[in-house]
């Protein structure tokens, strides 16, 4: 099952100056933090990855506890896809984490660069010859034992994944907010297809953020 977990403002934009955080809030990270407790793995883009300066998810005992219950691990690792492994083993996503991040990559990756991320701790799994292919990718980590994946960008991404029709769930927040500008939208691909999801729950925090969850349609 594949989530995408995602804020926007009231006209569409997914970031202010690049960083979704300008658009989040107390109701959202609160969201955030039960969408990553419920998942098996965290997948995101590499670009979201350095843009965002991604560390490991957060965690405590008693956190893990519930986890435990839930048959899940402890803590769910980060998984980062970049078809050249363009990734620096000295930023916080290797060295501020519980679990070893997985980096998602191709076969044209320059071998200096996967090795250096595996000496860093990082487990690589190829997924493409020279650009990564989502749904493998996907496979590969389904056969690793992890399906319940949450997706938490970039456009580039969650497009490439709604292009797959690969989406089951996508939770929305939507910051009460206009951006403006030239701001980007949560999902960035090149189809024309649409897929119907439907609304499954709704909430309205104080502020007026609204958290929603929208399913694939039957």
């Amino acid at each position: 099952m594949v989530r995408g977990s995602f804020v926007s403002s009231i006209d569409g934009a997914s970031s202010v100056d690049g960083i979704s955080g300008g658009l989040s809030s107390h109701a959202d990270k609160a969201m955030f933090r039960i969408q990553r407790e419920l998942t098996d793995l965290v997948v995101i883009g590499s670009g979201t990855a350095k843009a965002e300066n991604y560390f490991g998810v957060r965690s405590d005992q008693e956190l893990e506890a519930r986890r435990r219950a839930q048959g899940l691990s402890a803590v769910p690792p980060i998984a980062v896809l970049s078809s050249t492994a363009d990734l620096d083993p000295d930023s916080q996503l290797f060295t501020n984490t519980f679990v070893p991040p997985i980096v998602i990559t191709t076969d044209a990756a320059p071998k200096t660069k996967t090795k250096a991320l595996e000496s860093a701790g990082a487990v690589v799994i190829h997924a493409g010859t020279s650009r990564v292919n989502v749904k493998l990718a996907l496979t590969s980590l389904s056969r690793l034992g992890f399906v319940r994946i949450l997706c938490e960008g970039g456009p580039k991404l969650f497009g490439s994944m709604l292009a797959e029709d690969l989406v089951d769930d996508v939770c929305l927040t939507l910051s009460p907010s206009l951006v403006g500008g030239r701001a980007g939208r949560i999902a960035d691909w090149d189809g024309a297809a649409a897929s119907a999801m439907s609304l499954a729950h709704v909430l309205v925090a104080e502020d007026g953020t609204l958290l929603t969850r929208w399913v694939r349609q039957a």
